[in-house]
């Protein structure tokens, strides 16, 4: 890989006299710091290029960094960086930055304002490390050493965009779960087509798939396909028609199909393709997991730009969902309801096809089918990795796991050799599998089966779906070759392992293309782990709105009031925190959270306090206890989704809080008169209800949708400006303030800061 030296500037503040005691030995050259700080300066200042790694010249004049054995590891060695004035040290290249980022922009030895030695002395700790956030998972992972053993719900209390969506997030994760596999789920890549003068159908004489014109009956030649994601989905039933030929509908296709926006390239700055977005009809969608199946006969000249940028995030990992931390010193599990791996959302409740052990001769042959009942993040070794999460010292380790009941197409590899009745199946397998009729248990049914995230092909779907896009001639031709590479158990049916093994091959063939084009995977690992989905895609927008990365709307001021209103809803601020959240709401400040959502009416039966844990119980079972039984299975938690989880959400308590606050429409789950055609308009039900999903996990800093548009419409002019005049009012020193002329306006809805005013 290339390297550039970025030339740092004579600008120095540095102490020589600065030094550690006895024990410190000095670290010459100091490549994580010359290489880190490189890495950020030009990445904050537009110099950035892929493929090339960026070095400092040197540190600033009289900064050296030292290191030290720890006493108890001494394979361990913390380091340090030491010179700065104050004669405290900085203990990472990121708490050092925005110092290092003043003097080579400002040229001066004096610390940016709001950072003085003076500031920091009183403040304690590192120098010019703002003070920071407490990091829930940090929390929970120190009370479990405190307390040996630990069973908690996972909260970002302090967190205002965590707070604002909680609702939301859990109704989006059960809903996703109770629809059928072969609809396509927010945030998931797919591949689509604008226009279709046809039906995609395959040419069983090229072996192509190519659009078919029904009236003259003659092939019209290559779907222009593209890769994009799904930001909305139908308001309107679909049959499983629907996913050849569009069958009739009651509206338009503005809500009757998919909202799909380009994905842009994730590891570019230009992200202005994702606003030619498309609605359009599921037979114009294909899962992006048969990628190889759709493109494979087309050259990859004439792909579209969207296929390759999306081949780039195939080997991808984000967790979704977090509810419950649970451990026993040293290990820990972080339970979740659903995560996305590469172009796809897997929720608890799905049935997933599992890729061969490694060891497997033939890595294309899938019979193996998990139903998930728990999802969780597996951190090991907590007591060799620091306490400090942000410095270089060593990390815990980390790893995505999923339990369920297994099951197998191959009577050679049953646990038991009668097949699952009729009645079994109904009681204990979702409906996609039922479809199916026929499966063996792979494992005794007392116990729970444990895989790796790694192991994950994609989700099952419905067998009708499997023969609409893969017909039964190519189901048969797909069996013949794999049994011409290995003799198959003849009791295997020939469609239900091409079905199951669909995909493979695409999945196997983007990975390695996204390991080897996506350079924010690490070295020495295989996938991008990232917080949230909005972070893996790298989009700016969706459904018009900002994601927070891009908002130019959510700048300091406003995060600190967040912070502030968070505070005063914990019971834990100051009189100053109040006076301010006071004022803000009385400006009609929007804090309402990073999708613009307002906090929405308790509807009926919900009581004070509700959450995310608490609202699961009506939804899930608990099942045996969680410790783990011995080989491959475990009896770690069994969570089922109960019936009335497919029921639609509309007809629910909350359909009334989202009808009353008009939530969907801000959320972009449900569209504006302008988005649809004006003969549509006048004769289309004026309470149209959606279903409430969110896309993406609510981590900050994260990428979140929120709508400038939205907020301008919500609150007077001024009113931004008002509120951040009184912020600066609250940071001066008490003797210089001035009254607020603020004055309180009538409001219609209520925010969240009307809920902390109260």
């Amino acid at each position: 890989m290339p390297s550039k030296i970025i030339d740092v500037k004579s600008y120095s503040d540095g102490d020589p006299s600065h030094c550690p005691g006895a024990g410190w030995v000095a670290v010459v050259p100091p490549t994580i710091y010359l290489e880190k700080l490189a890495t950020l300066w030009v990445q904050n200042h537009g110099q950035h290029i892929n493929g090339t790694k960026f070095y400092l010249e040197r540190l600033p004049a009289s900064y050296r960094l030292f290191e030290k054995a720890r006493n108890k590891n001494p394979s361990y060695r913390d380091k340090r960086l030491f010179g700065h004035p104050s004669h405290k040290f900085f203990d990472s290249p990121n708490r050092f930055y925005p110092h290092f980022e003043h003097l080579m922009l400002h040229g001066s030895n004096i610390p940016k304002a709001d950072t003085t030695v003076e500031d920091m002395k009183k403040r304690g700790g590192p120098p010019l490390a703002k003070k920071k956030d407490v990091d829930p998972l940090r929390a929970l992972i120190d009370k479990l050493k405190l307390h040996s053993t630990l069973s908690e719900e996972y909260r970002e209390n302090l967190n205002m965009d965590w707070r604002s969506e909680q609702k939301l997030l859990h109704d989006s994760v059960l809903t996703a779960a109770s629809r059928r596999s072969w609809l396509p789920r927010l945030g998931e890549v797919v591949l689509f087509v604008r226009s279709l003068g046809g039906e995609i159908c395959r040419d069983d004489d090229t072996k192509q798939y190519k659009v078919f014109d029904v009236a003259n009956e003659k092939f019209i030649g290559d779907p222009p396909w593209e890769a994009g994601v799904i930001t909305q989905i139908p308001e309107e039933m679909l049959q499983i028609q629907d996913v050849l030929a569009e069958t009739d509908k009651d509206l338009n296709v503005t809500y009757s199909g998919f909202r799909v926006e380009p994905l842009p390239d994730p590891l570019g700055k230009d992200k202005r393709v994702s606003k030619q977005y498309k609605y359009v009809p599921a037979h114009h969608i294909r899962p992006f997991v048969f990628w190889h199946d759709f493109l494979n006969a087309i050259p990859g000249s004439d792909w579209h730009l969207t296929i390759k940028h999306a081949l780039t995030i195939v080997s991808s990992v984000s967790m979704l969902g977090k509810y419950r931390f649970k451990g026993v010193w040293p290990t820990a599990d972080l339970h979740c309801h659903a995560m996305y791996v590469g172009s796809e959302l897997i929720c608890v409740g799905d049935a997933i096809r599992l890729t061969p052990a490694p060891a497997a001769s033939d890595m294309d042959r899938v019979t193996d089918v998990l139903h998930v009942t728990t999802i969780k993040l597996h951190m090991t070794n907590l007591d060799t990795a620091g306490t400090d999460d942000a410095d270089e010292g060593h990390p815990y380790n980390s790893t995505a796991q999923l339990f369920g009941k297994a099951y197998t197409i191959d009577k050679s590899r049953a646990w038991s050799a009668a097949p699952l009745t009729q009645q079994e199946m109904l009681q204990t397998l979702p409906s996609v599998m039922t479809s199916y009729h026929s499966w063996y248990p792979l494992h005794n049914p007392q116990l729970f089966f444990q895989v790796p995230f790694t192991r994950v092909l994609g989700r099952l779907y419905e067998e009708e779906a499997m023969q609409l896009w893969f017909p039964k001639s190519q189901a048969e031709e797909s069996s013949t070759s794999i049994n011409n590479a290995k003799k198959v158990n003849e009791n295997v049916n020939p469609f239900l392992l091409s079905a199951l093994s669909q995909g493979s091959i695409s999945v196997r063939k983007g990975r390695e293309i996204s390991r080897s084009r996506d350079n924010r995977i690490l070295p020495n690992k295989a996938f991008l782990w990232t917080s949230s989905r909005g972070e893996t895609l790298d989009i700016a927008t969706m459904n018009g709105m900002s994601l927070s990365r891009y908002d130019t709307e959510r700048d300091t001021d406003q995060i600190d009031i967040w912070k502030r209103a968070t505070r005063v809803l914990e019971k834990t601020a100051g009189e100053e925190d109040k006076e301010l959240v006071q004022g803000v709401q009385a400006a009609k400040r929007d804090v309402s959270g990073p999708l613009g959502i307002a906090q929405t009416d308790k509807g009926e039966g919900e009581e004070d306090g509700e959450d995310l844990a608490g609202r699961e119980e009506s939804y899930v079972t608990a099942g045996n206890d969680e410790e783990p039984l011995n080989g491959s299975a475990d009896s770690g938690p069994s969570f089922q989704l109960q019936s009335e989880i497919v029921s639609n959400p509309s007809s629910s308590s909350q359909g009334g809080a989202w009808q009353k606050h008009d939530l969907a429409t801000r959320f972009g789950l449900k569209r504006s008169s302008a988005q649809l055609d004006s003969s549509d308009n006048e004769n289309h039900p004026k309470k149209q209800k959606r279903y409430p999903v969110v896309v993406v996990p609510l981590k900050s800093p994260s990428l979140e949708p929120r709508s400038k548009r939205d907020a301008d419409e919500s609150r007077p002019q001024g009113s931004m400006q008002q509120a951040k005049s009184m912020l600066a009012r609250f940071r001066a020193p008490k003797n210089d303030r001035q009254s607020s002329d603020i004055k309180s306006e009538a409001t219609s809805t209520e925010t969240i800061m009307d809920e902390v005013a109260g």
